[in-house]
C-alpha cells in the first residue's frame, strides 16, 4: 500500500540532544519531535572503513569523532549506512545517497551496532558496524524513501504508426502533477508485461518516486468525408506503486478530433487528449494516497521557532489539515498527510533551523 498500517513512531529533532519518547495515543498515528537548532552543529572527523563481504551480507564500519558520544556514534551510523548503500550497484548509482542514509539511520537504528570506541573529556570516539544485505538495503528505501509526491511519467507516441518525440498528453501530464505539488522524473520504461512492471518500480526506485505513469498514446486515422478528416487519440495508461511494484490502476481515455488535413485533425485529436488526461489522471493519483494523522511536537517558546514550523509543515506537499495545540513547553501540531511520516520526518529535519534527531517506531 502506498500508506499502510502504522506502528508506532516517534521522530525527534533536537538541539544535539535526543528526545524523551512519546507515548502514542492511537495506533495509526505517528509522532514527531523537533526543537529549534541555535548552533550550526561543528565539523566532525569521520572515516570508513569498508571489510569483507560474508555470506551475502554488505558489512561495513565507520568511525568518528565529535564533541559528544550521541553525535558521534550518529555521524559514524550516517558514513557507515552511506558505505553500505554504495555496495549495491542498484543503489550506487542514485543521486541522492546522502539522503537515502539519513532515512536510513533514522528509521533503522536496529542495525546500527556500536563495537569500539573512546569518550574523552571534549571529544568522543565511536566505531560502528552496519551489516545489511544489498536486498535489505533496498527493501529499506523502497519502503522509507520513496515519496509519495514524487512521480515519474514515460508516456511515448506513436501518430500513424510513427514513433514521436514527447507527446502533449506527457507534457500536460506533467504540468498539472506540478501543479498539484508533485516533483515529476522523466524516465524510458517498457510498459508491457510483467517486465514492464518491473522496469517501471525500477525507474521509481532510482528517482526516489513512489508512482510511476507509464503506458503509451497512439493517434490514427479515423475517417474523411468531403475533405474534412478526423483523428482518434488514445491513452492507454498504468500506474505503478514503486515501493511495491503493483499496478493501482489502469486508465484508458480516447479522443475525436477532425481538421482540413491530416495533420491538423491529428494535432486537434492528440491536444484533446492531453487536456483530458491532465484533468483526470492527477485526481486520481491522489485518490490512490491514504491520509494519515501525524502530530509534531516543537520543543520551543519562541513565537518565531513556531510559526517557522507551522510554515515548513505547511509547505510539506500531501499536508491537508493543520491544527495548532499550544502545550507547555511549546506547540503541537496536529496534522493529515497523504505523504509517509518518514520522508515527513526527514524533510522536517532538513528544514532551516531543525535538525532529525531520532526516528523510532
Amino acid at each position: 500500500m502506498i500508506v499502510g498500517r502504522w506502528s508506532r513512531a516517534l521522530a525527534a529533532v533536537a538541539l544535539g540532544v535526543a528526545a524523551a519518547p512519546v507515548t502514542c495515543q492511537t495506533p495509526t498515528e505517528a509522532y514527531l519531535r523537533i526543537a529549534a537548532l541555535r548552533n550550526e552543529p561543528e565539523a566532525i572527523q569521520v572515516s570508513v572503513t569498508p571489510t569483507a563481504r560474508q555470506g551475502g551480507g554488505a558489512r561495513r564500519r565507520a568511525k568518528a569523532t565529535a564533541p559528544t558520544r550521541l553525535a558521534a556514534h550518529k555521524a559514524a551510523a550516517h558514513a557507515a549506512c552511506l558505505g553500505s548503500l554504495r555496495t549495491d550497484p542498484a543503489m550506487a548509482a542514485l543521486p541522492m545517497l546522502t539522503v537515502l542514509a539519513d532515512l536510513l539511520v533514522a528509521n533503522r537504528q536496529e542495525i546500527v551496532k556500536e563495537v569500539g570506541g573512546q569518550t574523552g573529556p571534549e571529544r568522543s570516539t565511536v566505531e560502528v558496524q552496519i551489516d545489511r544485505s544489498p536486498e535489505q538495503i533496498e527493501a529499506d528505501v523502497r519502503s522509507l524513501a520513496l515519496s509519495n509526491f514524487r512521480a515519474v511519467v514515460d508516456l511515448p507516441c506513436k501518430v500513424d504508426g510513427e514513433q514521436r518525440g514527447v507527446s502533449a498528453t506527457e507534457e500536460a501530464l506533467v504540468a498539472a502533477l506540478t501543479d498539484r505539488g508533485f516533483r515529476v522524473f522523466d524516465a524510458a520504461i517498457a510498459a508491457a508485461g510483467d517486465g514492464g512492471v518491473a522496469a517501471a518500480a525500477r525507474a521509481g526506485l532510482r528517482s526516489l518516486a513512489n508512482l510511476v505513469v507509464c503506458g503509451s498514446v497512439t493517434v490514427s486515422p479515423s475517417q474523411e468525408t468531403a475533405g474534412i478528416y478526423s483523428y482518434h487519440a488514445d491513452a492507454r495508461l498504468r500506474v505503478v506503486k514503486a515501493d511495491t511494484a503493483q499496478v493501482v490502476g489502469a486508465y484508458q481515455w480516447s479522443e475525436r478530433a477532425f481538421g482540413q488535413d491530416r495533420r491538423q485533425a491529428a494535432r486537434e485529436a492528440e491536444q484533446a487528449l492531453a487536456a483530458t488526461v491532465a484533468a483526470k489522471l492527477p485526481e486520481a493519483l491522489l485518490a490512490k494516497l491514504e491520509e494519515c494523522p501525524v502530530s509534531v511536537e516543537l520543543q520551543s517558546a519562541d513565537a518565531s521557532d513556531r510559526d517557522k514550523a507551522e510554515a515548513a509543515l505547511r509547505a510539506l506537499p500531501g499536508v491537508r489539515a493543520l491544527e495548532r495545540v499550544v502545550t507547555a513547553t511549546g506547540v503541537l501540531f496536529r496534522i493529515r498527510s497523504v505523504e509517509k511520516p518518514s520522508v515527513i520526518a526527514f524533510r522536517m529535519g532538513q528544514a532551516p533551523g531543525f535538525r532529525l534527531m531520532e526516528y523510532r517506531r
